[in-house]
């Protein structure tokens, strides 16, 4: 279900790529966590990260299939982002020292690294995750209290 609203014609490889454990709070630097530990977010998933990425007008693709390789059994999915207009748009080289840089799509997300942290902050607030917490909240009280009986009868 790729979504590119303005550049139907763009080439896959001006597209970066973000996997959900860049932000995932529950990883290490090493397991493949970009963002620091303030800054990200619990179990984000794929979906969550598209989701933001249509929220905030980021041209994305949706990639359920894509697995991340440091953890090649986990397949969460992926987005491809698209921050820069395409090399082919945005401008022609008046010879081959011209320098002249790609143009922000969204001046919001200079970097791929701002993004992610616009994402770390959204994710926790969508609807979705709402839901969530609150049928959670409900059955962490009732599970703490069964194990402490459990302990009591030890």
């Amino acid at each position: 279900m790729p979504v590119v609203a303005d550049f139907p014609d763009v080439d896959k490889k001006d597209y970066q790529v973000l996997y959900p454990q860049y932000l995932d709070a529950n990883l290490t630097t090493g397991e493949g966590r970009r963002m620091p530990l303030a800054k990200s977010c619990e179990c984000p998933s794929s979906v969550e990260m598209y989701q933001v990425c249509m929220q905030v007008g980021v041209p994305v693709i949706f990639q359920p299939e894509k697995g991340y390789a440091r953890q090649p059994t986990a397949r969460r999915g992926r987005i491809k982002v698209l921050l820069k207009t395409p090399q082919d748009q945005h401008y022609i080289k008046k010879s081959e020292y011209d320098t002249a840089t790609r143009s922000l799509i969204n001046s919001q997300f200079p970097t791929k690294v701002a993004l992610m942290a616009k994402m770390a902050e959204i994710i926790p607030t969508l609807p979705s995750r709402q839901k969530a917490k609150e049928e959670a909240s409900g059955g962490i009280i009732t599970t703490a209290g069964d194990k402490k009986k459990k302990k009591n009868k030890k």
